[in-house]
């Protein structure tokens, strides 16, 4: 079962799951193939440091320390520009997230990166009813 996270408007509360909406799903997609000159269908490919050729999916992500070795990513301190360390930000999943009205300033000035589709199972009219 996934994790759900707690919304209240207006003194209601309702539990969700949160489904990430694929872009794909909104905005539909496009490929674009290419073939060599014997016709074989082309793969994307990737320079790694500048002299290794890497297949589409084959590298992943590491945090290196000075020394060149993986380090865990629970390990890793923020930090803001002044290189002071930063209190991380509570999980959407720790704690009831108070949902307001914005101002249409706010609205227009959001930067939206993901769409997420909430699943509510219970109070879902309530909530459907006060808007």
């Amino acid at each position: 079962m996934a994790r759900k996270a707690e919304f209240s408007i207006n003194g209601l509360s309702v539990m969700a799951e949160l489904k990430k909406v694929d872009r794909k799903k909104i905005y539909g997609w496009s490929t674009i193939e290419v073939f060599d000159q014997n016709g074989s269908k082309c793969k994307l490919a990737g320079l790694a440091e500048g002299q290794y050729v890497m297949p589409s999916g084959s590298s992943a992500l590491v945090s290196l320390n000075a020394k060149g070795e993986a380090v865990s990513k629970s390990t890793l301190v923020g930090v803001d520009s002044d290189g002071k360390k930063v209190e991380k930000v509570p999980s959407i999943y720790d704690q009831k997230v108070i949902l307001r009205e914005a101002t249409v300033d706010e609205y227009l000035s959001m930067a939206v990166k993901s769409v997420y589709q909430l699943q509510i199972d219970e109070n879902k009219e309530a909530l459907l009813s006060r808007s």
